[in-house]
């Protein structure tokens, strides 16, 4: 089986039923439609979807973060079951932090379950570090971890070819200061 091509594009509409599938079995608790729907039109609210390149239709993989100020901050991430392991959380997060970077994020930050061993990997290899641990942080009483990754520490080369070119393709994207002078 051949690899599929993939691009990181906004969210819209039309993948709200397969991103809130995803979510259902990667998050717990979920959110639901109307939350993801919310995320759409917030000012400051970012969700991408990750699709294939040939129809653009299939949702392998989402994210919805937002930059209210200067920390960047991932709310959700879910990978489609069938495409874990194959580096799509991977890329979409190298694009949300690249995002961080273009718009002058001083880090990105982000809560994961205790026990999510194979996200919390990921999250290392990327350069994440446990901050703080809260206790009970889950409704089932699952421990949270919260994890940051200091952007203004740190340089990440942007890469044309593979990165996702947020500000042509995210009329919402905050222009860094330097891009606005």
């Amino acid at each position: 089986m051949r690899r599929l091509d993939v691009s990181t594009r906004p969210a819209s509409e039309d993948d709200l039923s397969q991103v809130v599938k995803i979510e259902g079995y990667s998050n717990r608790p979920p959110w639901k439609m109307d939350a993801f729907r919310a995320e759409l039109s917030k000012k400051f609210s970012h969700f991408w979807v990750l699709t294939d390149d040939e129809t653009d239709e299939n949702v392998f993989a989402y994210v919805v973060f937002s930059l209210p100020g200067d920390q960047l901050h991932v709310q959700t991430l879910g990978v489609e079951r069938d495409s874990r392991r194959k580096g799509h959380a991977r890329k979409l997060l190298r694009d949300v932090i690249s995002f961080g970077l273009r718009n002058e994020a001083a880090s990105v930050a982000l809560e994961v379950r205790k026990g999510n061993e194979a996200a919390i990997k990921l999250y290392q290899g990327l350069g994440f570090v446990v901050v703080h641990v809260r206790k009970g942080g889950y409704p089932d009483g699952e421990d949270a971890y919260s994890m940051e990754l200091r952007l203004d520490r740190m340089k990440i080369p942007v890469d044309p070819e593979t990165d996702f070119d947020h500000e042509e393709s995210d009329a919402r994207a905050v222009r860094s200061k330097k891009n606005t002078v």
